[in-house]
C-alpha cells in the first residue's frame, strides 16, 4: 500500500510506535466501548502495516482515519475492497478540514491501486460529499439473526440431543472446518467476507473481548455440520442485542 508520503502536509503514516497515542486520540474521540488494543494491535486486518493515517498538528495527533483492506464475494465474484474506518479529529480541531483531507487521501490511493469497493460504516449527511450512499442501519452483510434458544433447542436443550450436538467451538481443531463451511455457505449470498486463518483465529481468540461465544454444530458421527457466533452482550460498534446469531454457516 502507497505511503502518505505525496499527500498534503501534515498527514502521516502511523508506525507501531504511534499506536499508543493514536489509542489515547481514539478514546478521547469515540470512548471506551471498543476493544481498541485488540483491534490496533492484534486485528490482523486494521493492525496491518500502513494502515492509519494521522494528521500531526505540533507533533501531536489531532486526525485519524484508516483502511481496512479484504475481499469480498459478490456472488460469484471476489473483489478487492476497502473499509474507511476509526475516523475522527479531536473536538478542539474540528472544521479546520482534517477528516476530509484524510478522506481525500485514502480514496486517492484506493484509486490507484484498482480497489473495487469502498465502503464505510459512519454518521450520515457527511460521507455523501464524496459518492458514498446510504445502504444500512448495521451491517452490509446479510446475517441470520436468530435467538440463542433456538440453538439449544435445537441441541436438546444442554447442548446434546437426537441428531445434532451443540457444543463450544475449538478453533485449533475446527479451523480447516469452519472456513470450509463459511466458504461454501457464505458463497450463495449476495454479498460475504473471504476470511484469512489469521482473522478466524483473531475472531475467535478474542471471543471473551468481543462478547461472544464461538459455537459448533456436530452430526451423529461427530462431523463439524455448521458453526455459529452468539452475542453474550452487546458493547461497542455492535448492535447486536445479547442473544442473537450474528455469524453462522451450516452444510448443505
Amino acid at each position: 500500500m502507497a505511503d502518505a508520503s505525496d499527500q498534503p502536509s501534515g498527514i502521516v503514516t502511523l508506525e507501531t510506535a504511534d499506536l499508543a497515542a493514536a489509542e489515547r486520540v481514539h478514546r478521547a474521540i469515540h470512548g471506551d466501548a471498543e476493544d481498541w488494543d485488540g483491534l490496533l494491535r492484534h486485528n490482523p486486518v486494521w493492525s496491518a502495516a500502513g494502515v492509519h493515517r494521522a494528521v500531526r498538528r505540533d507533533g501531536e495527533l489531532v486526525s485519524l482515519a484508516s483502511l481496512a483492506t479484504t475481499e469480498q464475494r459478490f456472488g460469484g465474484t471476489t473483489c478487492k475492497v476497502g473499509e474507511i474506518g476509526l475516523v475522527g479529529t479531536l473536538p478542539e480541531h474540528r472544521r479546520q478540514g482534517h477528516s476530509r483531507a484524510l478522506m481525500e487521501s485514502w480514496l486517492t490511493t484506493m484509486r490507484a491501486e484498482g480497489y473495487a469497493l469502498a465502503y464505510l460504516f459512519g454518521i450520515r449527511d457527511f460521507y455523501e460529499r464524496w459518492a458514498f450512499h446510504y445502504a444500512a442501519p448495521d451491517h452490509i452483510y446479510p446475517y441470520l439473526t436468530v435467538e440463542r434458544r433456538m440453538l439449544d433447542e435445537a441441541g436438546g436443550g444442554g447442548g446434546g440431543g437426537e441428531g445434532v450436538r451443540v457444543r463450544a467451538l475449538d478453533i485449533e481443531a475446527d479451523l480447516a472446518g469452519v472456513m470450509a463451511l463459511a466458504n461454501e455457505d457464505h458463497a450463495g449470498l449476495p454479498c460475504s467476507p473471504v476470511r484469512s486463518e489469521a482473522t478466524w483465529r483473531y475472531l475467535t481468540g478474542f471471543a471473551d473481548r468481543h462478547g461472544v461465544d464461538w459455537l459448533g454444530v456436530e452430526d451423529v458421527d461427530g462431523a463439524l455440520i455448521g458453526y455459529a457466533r452468539v452475542k453474550r452482550w452487546a458493547k461497542g460498534s455492535s448492535a447486536h442485542p445479547p442473544g442473537a446469531v450474528t455469524d453462522v454457516a451450516v452444510a448443505g
